[in-house]
């Protein structure tokens, strides 16, 4: 699934590109299952109950007073969230049946002055998947 997430990103950035210029921002933390052409199959929709069931993805909105986590690059509108059947490894991060994963879509930039976020003088090159912490709402995780 975040193989075919990527791949959407990479066509939805380049029909931005095509169409609106490269100013990527507006899409950041977006739902990129909208973007496919139909919903995948482990795909369970906006999250319900807190977190999809195991094996499963959803799409939770972050509401308002919800601490986000927001830089430059990743717009606070919501996370994908991954609920694994089993203990799993993806990059550096661990999830189990206990610990989902979350992502934002997020601005793929060059940092020209290595500050860490997207600056004006920064080269926009289209939109990327990026890893967070699960969103925290009152000090608790919220799944």
């Amino acid at each position: 699934m975040l193989n075919q997430i990527r791949s959407v990103l990479v066509v939805k950035g380049a029909e931005i590109r095509l169409k609106k210029g490269p100013d990527f921002r507006a899409w950041a933390g977006r739902n990129p299952f909208h973007w496919f052409e139909s919903e995948p199959a482990r795909y369970e929709g906006i999250c319900q109950q807190g977190r999809p069931d195991h094996g499963q993805w959803c799409f939770r909105p972050l509401q308002a007073g919800d601490k986000v986590h927001k830089n430059d690059t990743a717009g606070g509108y919501g996370q994908v969230i991954f609920q694994p059947r089993q203990p799993i490894i993806i990059g550096e991060r661990q999830g189990s049946r206990d610990t989902p994963l979350a992502w934002v879509v997020a601005v793929e930039f060059t940092d020209s002055n290595g500050n860490g976020r997207l600056d004006e003088a920064d080269l926009q090159s289209g939109l990327k998947l990026q890893p967070v912490e699960m969103q925290r709402v009152n000090g608790h995780a919220d799944f």
